[in-house]
């Protein structure tokens, strides 16, 4: 991404001013700027053979998820700003917007679904927490594109902050019982294969108190899940 590097100066500027600390962004401002318009075009171009390592493999997918989502989002608000209320709730809304649209990529379309496979495959399920589908019960978007250089702190960094946020998980002692995200009912083999199941990778990222909670009362643990709200992550005029 060496020769991208005056754009993705002026896309990380941007995302910077765009995304507030609970996640929320901006999408009219980021339109604003063209840096996504930009990206998106650059990854029309880009040669995919030109990623050798796993970490630039899975830097560059992420980003691509992330800002192409991005770009679909804005799209949608610009045809019917209704979108903005409704997001992805509908079913078939999902369907279209992961699945049945297709964004070009160095020559060749993918949907989100496709992507989301190929960072599956580098079984590293941290990755769940970097892709933002921009619905408010998603990982955060982060501020800044990945990058290579620091990739493993920036994917810990991710999974830390959704599993110590509220749409991450809740921990309530008194009852002992545990209300986590849909994204580790869904990926539940993915966490299986990395970290033995879903709870051992949780306890790695939770505060000391919680971890030592959780660790010493695990047999009993009443695990569920939290509802999953598919509304947009947009951040409104009056934040």
């Amino acid at each position: 991404m060496s020769k991208a590097a005056p754009l993705i100066g002026r896309l990380n500027a941007a995302l910077a001013s765009s995304i507030n600390d609970e996640g929320r962004v901006d999408y009219s401002l980021l339109e604003r700027s063209h840096t996504i318009e930009e990206f998106s075009g650059w990854l029309v171009a880009f040669d995919r053979k030109s990623l050798e390592s796993v970490n630039e493999k899975i830097v560059f997918w992420i980003n691509a998820y992330n800002m192409l989502v991005i770009s679909s989002v804005i799209e949608r608000l610009r045809k019917n700003p209704k979108y903005a209320r409704t997001g992805n709730q509908g079913r078939l809304q999902r369907l279209r917007f992961f699945y049945k649209t297709k964004h070009e990529i160095g020559g060749k379309k993918y949907s989100f679904g496709q992507i989301e496979k190929i960072l599956r495959s580098a079984l590293d399920p941290r990755v769940h927490f970097a892709m933002c589908c921009a619905s408010l019960s998603c990982p955060n978007l982060r501020k800044q594109l990945y990058t290579v250089e620091h990739l493993d702190m920036e994917l810990d960094e991710a999974a830390r902050m959704f599993v110590r946020s509220p749409k991450g998980l809740e921990l309530h002692e008194g009852s002992r019982s545990l209300r986590l995200s849909p994204i580790f009912d869904w990926f539940k083999k993915d966490f299986e294969i990395e970290s033995g199941g879903v709870l051992s990778f949780v306890e790695k990222y939770l505060e000391k108190d919680r971890k030592g909670f959780l660790k010493a009362n695990r047999s009993e643990m009443k695990v569920s899940f939290l509802p999953y709200d598919w509304g947009l992550n947009i951040k409104s005029s009056i934040d």
